[in-house]
Parts: structure tokens; sequence; C-alpha cells
């Protein structure tokens, strides 16, 4: 059936949750499958729509032109990215959110292969591969999921691979029950400076003090004031633990 593309459409996740374009649901009528290849890393503001397309199966359709009318929508959704969309903290705290996804990480690359298609998409391997999907549908229909991650470990993964500034405070601040305290102007300058050094694309990073500290908030990083050893008050960020690598 995924060979039949009319089966198939191929919606991003931020098209579908955009008040701009509210005729992308009606593209996803008598789908199976809505499947969008390298997702952009425009950031997430919104989950309404996305909750309600995966959380109920009957929906008002409106197409261009045309009168509103309701339909059945049912497509699995599947989304393929570099790097997953950031979001902001009002999707961040959406529980209901996060439990809709299973995040999956394809860490090996091959050589391409310009005859995969050919060698591999033959009659007897899709058939073959068609018992396989069948047989994996009734395994999970008797016995559950296979994998089946809780809200924190997808959000988590998500976070790390999406956010370079979540990724730099996971790399190097060690959890601890004690805070401790970094100036702001050396915690932007320290980010950036890892940022061209391990190759992180540059433009995921703020570029002031002022975005830096709208990120961090995300991650209960908060903005602070300290006396310094001078006795003058510094602004600073208070961190969930202790810095263990910051360069």
């Amino acid at each position: 059936c995924i060979r039949d593309r009319s089966n198939v459409s191929h919606q991003s996740l931020q098209a579908l949750n955009t008040t701009e374009n509210k005729f992308s649901i009606a593209c996803l009528e008598g789908k199976l499958l809505n499947c969008y290849d390298d997702l952009s890393n425009i950031p997430l503001k919104d989950s309404g729509t996305f909750k309600t397309i995966t959380g109920k199966e009957w929906h008002d359709i409106e197409k261009k032109g045309q009168q509103q009318y309701s339909a059945r929508l049912f497509a699995v959704h599947v989304f393929t990215c570099n790097a997953p969309p950031m979001f902001d903290s009002k999707i961040k705290k959406d529980h209901a959110f996060w439990e809709r996804w299973e995040y999956v990480h394809f860490f090996k690359t091959f050589v391409k292969d310009p005859l995969f298609y050919d060698r591999v998409f033959t009659e007897e391997n899709v058939a073959g591969f068609l018992y396989r999907v069948l047989k994996t549908c009734i395994d999970i229909y008797n016995n559950g999921l296979y994998v089946n991650s809780t809200v924190e470990e997808v959000r988590e993964k998500w976070s790390f691979n999406s956010d370079p500034v979540y990724r730099y405070l996971n790399e190097h601040i060690e959890p601890s029950s004690k805070c401790d305290y970094v100036d702001k102007d050396d915690l932007l300058k320290k980010i950036t400076a890892w940022a061209l050094k391990t190759g992180v694309d540059i433009e995921m990073i703020p570029l002031s003090v002022k975005g830096l500290t709208t990120r961090l908030e995300l991650y209960d990083v908060v903005a602070d004031k300290k006396v310094n050893t001078d006795g003058i008050r510094v602004e600073v960020y208070r961190l969930n633990g202790v810095p263990c690598l910051i360069c």
C-alpha cells in the first residue's frame, strides 16, 4: 500500500499546526500514512491541531472553495529529520503532546548505493516485508508495543537533539542538589565557543544574553543577581548543578 501514493500524504508537522494553512488537514483524508521527510527546524509554538488529529476519529474538513464537512482521519504520522524542531515552554509542559510520540534515533550511516531500490524493492521482497509487518502487528496486538517510551524519555531525546543549548547543559553541568552560578556573558561566550569547536550549527545559538535567557528558562535555568568577590552585584544564571567541564 505504501507503493500506492494515493494512500500517502506528505504534510509537515509545522503545516498541521499552523493557522495559516487551514486546508492542510484535508490532505490526510483517506490516507493510511502521513510521511514527511527532512522536517525543518522551524520552532513549534502550538500542538493543539496535532493532538486533535491524533486523538479522535472524526474531524471537520475544509477545502478551498467547498463547504465544510465531516470525515474520518486515521493516518499514522512519520516524520524524519536531522534535528527535530525546537519548542516553547507551553509545549514543554504539554503532557498530552509528548505521550503521542516515539523518538527513534537512526545512528548508522551507509554508503550510497544507486542500485538499492532496484535490488531491494522486488515483488518477492515487498511481499516478504508485508508478511513481517502483518506478523508484527499481530504481536503488538497480543503483547503490546515493543517500545513504549515515557513522556520524560521522549522529551529528553527530543530536547537533546533539537537544541544545542540543552545539549551543552547536559554535557557540561553535573546534576546536583546544590546550585551554582555563572556569569551571563561568560556562559554565552562558552556556549558559542563550544558550538564553533564541535561543529554545532552556530545559527542555533542565541546571539544575545536576552535570547539565551529565554532559551534557558525552558530548562529551569533562571536569571539571578549575585555579589562577586569584589562586592559588585553581577548578572548571573543559577544552574541546577555543578559545572564539570565548562570550556
